[in-house]
């Protein structure tokens, strides 16, 4: 009987990389009628340079706590910004 190599179990995450341009402003989301309805992020990034970025991941954190109050991913890397609320 041949001996059998080992298999791993874990997953194998890909290498974390810079995104070029990223860059992240508050602005709101409004109605209809163009009213202030609720405040988010919109998240700015170049596609430039992370063609072979399949997603993107992030997570918002209070500067004072480091409370972490929202997380997200988009897996639209060319499209070159997200706008996100709670």
């Amino acid at each position: 009987m041949l001996p059998l190599a080992a298999v791993g179990t874990g997953r194998t995450y890909p290498v974390a990389q810079s995104v070029p341009g990223w860059a992240v402003i508050a602005t709101t989301i409004t109605d209809a009628a163009a009213t202030d309805r609720q405040p988010a992020l919109q998240i700015t990034w170049s596609a430039t340079g992370i063609e072979d970025a399949r997603a993107l991941r992030w997570r918002v954190r209070v500067k004072t706590t480091g409370v972490e109050i929202s997380s997200g991913s988009t897996s639209d890397v060319e499209g070159g910004g997200v706008i996100i609320s709670s």
